[in-house]
């Protein structure tokens, strides 16, 4: 049941980047937009992670900026949002800029966000005094914390799982950063990455794949962007194609790899190196040995991503000025 779920929360996302993307532009711009959130690890991630619907996050944010013209929709769309994740809270400043952007008005968000935050703390509190099973609320989490070495080597292994989990998609991304200044998108992704990054510094976790996946939706915006150009539909589709291609590549084999979801051999091997390393007698992780005893270790596969991410970024950069020119 839990695996129909999850398989559910996925198909859920796909059906609403093809929604989405319908809407401004025709079905076949939609299905290959959708197919480039499937071989993403938006979706790839989740076909055997069990008990984290975050897909269906992703698809709210999407159906949030669908309505962002309408503010009691917005923040209703988003208050849903937030009872199925916390995630949301880091988003609010990339949800602000997006109703900037569109013209909102703010004393509409004051009242919204005043409004959703209330109802979501009157249903926190409602849990609390009825379900005494849900232990994993605000005081188990006050006092821990990952910062600042856990944190920075957090942001690290996002920046590999997305080398490894979106791939050649990254240059998609990166054309969006320098192809459309005018609409906001360079500080909107600035926003929206720095939520991810703030969930490291703030939040006592470890799923830096959950959260990275949330990488689909700038994604979905920079594709729709770049189907706008010459050649734009043919370019996303060789993307696409390259992308299921390099996750074949970094993902070899079936099966789980150290209870990870399947195929993470690259990543997990990083976990199992940094808990030989790290780990203590108590089960944590002495943080302060990662860059000393970790990081020699695994340096030719960081300096590989790294060259990879060099390239992708580059690609991008290429993509957005070879049409437009007078825009730089």
């Amino acid at each position: 049941m839990l695996f129909r779920s999850m398989r559910l929360c996925g198909v859920l996302l796909l059906a609403t980047a093809f929604w989405f993307v319908g809407r401004e532009r025709n079905l076949l711009d939609a299905a290959l937009v959708a197919c480039a959130v499937a071989v993403s690890g938006a979706v790839q991630t989740y076909k055997l992670v069990v008990g984290f619907p975050d897909p269906l996050s992703f698809a709210l944010l999407l159906l949030a900026i669908a309505a962002v013209r309408m503010p009691a929709l917005f923040w209703c769309i988003n208050g849903l949002s937030l009872l199925n994740h916390e995630m949301l809270l880091f988003f609010v400043p990339w949800l602000l800029w997006q109703r900037r952007l569109a013209g909102g008005r703010w004393q509409s968000d004051v009242i919204g966000l005043a409004v959703v935050g209330a109802l979501y703390a009157g249903f926190r509190l409602w849990v609390g005094a009825h379900v005494p099973q849900a232990t994993l609320d605000a005081n188990w989490y006050a006092g821990k914390s990952l910062f600042p070495l856990g944190t920075i080597w957090l942001w690290l292994l996002s920046f590999v799982y997305w080398a490894t989990d979106f791939g050649p998609l990254l240059a998609v991304i990166a054309y969006g950063l320098w192809a459309v200044p005018r609409r906001g998108f360079a500080v909107g992704f600035a926003l929206f990455l720095g939520g991810i990054f703030a969930i490291y510094a703030v939040v006592y976790v470890y799923d830096f794949f959950r959260f990275g996946s949330a990488l689909c939706v700038p994604l979905v915006l920079a594709a729709m962007r770049l189907l706008e150009e010459r050649r734009g539909r043919w370019i996303l589709a060789i993307f696409v194609l390259l992308t299921a291609i390099s996750y074949a590549a970094w993902h070899p084999g079936a099966g789980h790899v150290l209870g990870r979801p399947e195929g993470y051999v690259q990543v997990c091997d990083i976990d199992r190196i940094t808990i030989e390393t790290c780990a203590l007698p108590d089960g944590t992780v002495d943080f302060t040995r990662l860059f000393t005893g970790v990081v020699p270790r695994i340096w030719p596969l960081l300096a590989g991503i790294a060259l990879e991410w060099l390239a992708l970024l580059g690609i991008g950069y290429w993509l957005a000025r070879r049409d437009q020119p007078s825009r730089y």
